[in-house]
């Protein structure tokens, strides 16, 4: 019945449809975490936002499902629907620098990748997560953490302006000025809106970091955790250092990757305090640009494989939790499974909890759980012991979750990340999206 449609819709616009018969179907179909397998019935992959709306009032028309797709980085998979419409805006990935101005104008379907390249032939950055395939409006829509938060704060803090295609074919603009009751939404209630088809970004300037791995004996993960604490428990805001223990091919590690984006001196100062107790197996921190430094996980994140991710905030970064993470290491076999520690705090917690939908400022920093895999036959196994892991460490973590981290099973905890902001964002949906078109994401329900 739908079929015939399809074939209106192509004499409308240019955007290309890859229908199930498409050779290109399978491939468009795929998305980074290879445990997701859904299968739409069409994808669009529209080249602007006229086409997004073309797209959206089909879906609408025709009763199907909806989703919409970035980066096709997110864990949960929720950027392919089985049996509806995908609007995938890879077409749409331009990312055009304003360096007088100190701003990026950033297409729907852009990647970290050439939101980085693009700042940094200028001279310039912002906040921008560790895995440069990561599609910068899902990032920014869920908050967006990375190496300069303690410095710039989330990459939502620093979005000045929005493209939203609404539900009933509104293309709006949202800021500080225009639907100002959006433009709030956007800043860290995901993709519950609309389709964001182009965002502004503040920029700042920042060339090179000292930056790099510094890598410990897993024997040392107690003194490692006792020193990390202590150094992270007051860090200046130009100071990151994400920590992780982890198993491998060479067995258990425990690591810090350091990022200082300040004075030299006092990068140097940090990084040698870290060499100290206890002292690195392997030192690879050096002075870097700061592309070097967002190029780190490229290795790390292989794209197609099976993953399975838990996540928390944590309420303090204590020796106890540490301790946790580290005995949660130790007792398990398989290679490819790590906790991570990202700080945050700095110009993270200096914004008020209710000025953007992002609402735990307090939160220390961010714990996630991860393993990775490719036989099918340890996917029990290693659930289990992310699920197993992440209960033992809740006397430690706040009732809240980076929505970004959420994955597949964690439908119900949509509520206790927003916290208090919850409501205000049920009230944001009810007026853009009463009807829950947009609903293959943390789903707030109007």
């Amino acid at each position: 019945m739908v079929v015939p449609a399809i074939d209106a819709l192509q004499r409308q616009i240019r955007a290309p449809l890859i229908k199930r018969s498409h050779p290109a179907y399978e491939r468009a179909r795929r998305v980074w975490n290879g445990m997701v397998d859904r299968h739409p019935l069409l994808i669009v992959q529209p080249g602007d936002a006229p086409e997004v709306v073309a797209a959206v009032a089909f879906a609408r028309e025709h009763g199907l499902p909806l989703s919409v797709r970035g980066g096709g980085h997110g864990v949960a998979g929720q950027a392919v629907c089985d049996d509806g419409l995908v609007v995938d805006l890879s077409r749409m990935g331009t990312v055009l620098v304003d360096p007088e101005a100190q701003t990026a104008t950033v297409q729907g379907g852009a990647t970290l990748r050439t939101l980085d390249a693009g700042a940094h032939a200028h001279g310039l950055a912002t906040t921008a997560g560790i895995y440069r395939q990561t599609g910068v409006a899902g990032l920014a829509l869920g908050g967006g953490v990375g190496l300069l938060m303690r410095r710039y704060g989330l990459t939502c803090d620093n979005l000045l302006a929005a493209q939203v295609v609404t539900a009933d074919g509104r293309v709006l603009e949202a800021s500080h000025t225009e639907h100002p009751d959006l433009f709030w939404a956007l800043r860290g209630g995901g993709g519950n809106f609309g389709v964001v088809t182009r965002m502004n970004f503040r920029l700042f300037p920042l060339t090179h970091v000292l930056g790099g791995r510094l890598s410990y004996a897993f024997e040392d993960a107690p003194a490692l955790g006792r020193a990390y604490a202590e150094e992270m428990g007051d860090a200046p805001d130009d100071a990151q250092a994400y920590l992780s223990f982890g198993t491998g091919a060479a067995g258990k590690s425990a690591s810090v990757v350091l990022c200082h984006s300040g004075a030299p001196e006092a990068g140097e100062a940090l990084h040698d305090r870290l060499r100290r107790t206890p002292r690195p197996v392997a030192d690879h921190v050096a002075r870097i640009p700061y592309l070097t430094m967002q190029q780190h996980w490229d290795e790390s994140f292989p794209d197609g494989r099976l993953w399975y991710w838990k996540s928390s905030f944590l309420a303090a970064i204590t020796d106890d939790a540490l301790r946790c993470c580290a005995d949660a290491i130790a007792r398990q076999g398989l290679p490819d499974c790590n906790v991570d520690i990202e700080p945050m705090g700095g110009a993270v917690a200096r914004v008020a909890p209710d000025a953007t939908a992002f609402a735990d400022r307090a939160a220390a920093g961010t714990l996630l759980i991860t393993t990775t895999w490719t036989d099918t036959r340890e996917a029990e196994d290693r659930i289990r012991w992310v699920r197993d892991t992440w209960t033992a460490l809740q006397p430690y973590a706040t009732s809240s979750a980076y929505v970004n981290y959420m994955d597949q099973g964690d439908e119900g905890r949509t509520e206790a990340a927003y916290g208090p902001n919850f409501r205000r964002l049920v009230e944001a949906k009810r007026t853009y999206d009463p009807e829950n078109v947009f609903r293959h994401n943390a789903n707030i329900r109007p």
